[in-house]
């Protein structure tokens, strides 16, 4: 009876180590995913940060541009209405 204890407590700690095997190879992939997972998110969070940058100048850069583009036309309608009162005096 004690060596059917043995064989069988043998052959539970062998099914024990094969289970535990498994599972370390299961926790080993996961980890593996984790860090892809992990340097991805960093590699999208990068290319965030440099398109707000990139998308902040060209804000800007659309604020100048109608900023200059409202002075051109006010200084476009000054220079119509010289022009009017410069044809007015001359009849």
């Amino acid at each position: 009876m004690k060596r059917n204890f043995v064989r069988l407590n043998s052959t539970n700690r062998i099914l024990i180590r094969f289970d535990l095997d498994e599972l370390q190879e299961a926790n080993k992939g996961i980890k593996d995913d984790f860090h892809i997972v992990r340097s991805t998110v960093q590699t999208l969070d990068k290319e965030k940060d440099r398109l707000c940058g990139e998308l902040d100048m060209k804000a800007e850069e659309n604020l100048h541009l109608i900023q200059e583009m409202n002075s051109k036309t006010r200084r476009i309608e000054e220079l119509g209405m010289m022009i009017s009162e410069l044809e007015a005096a001359l009849e």
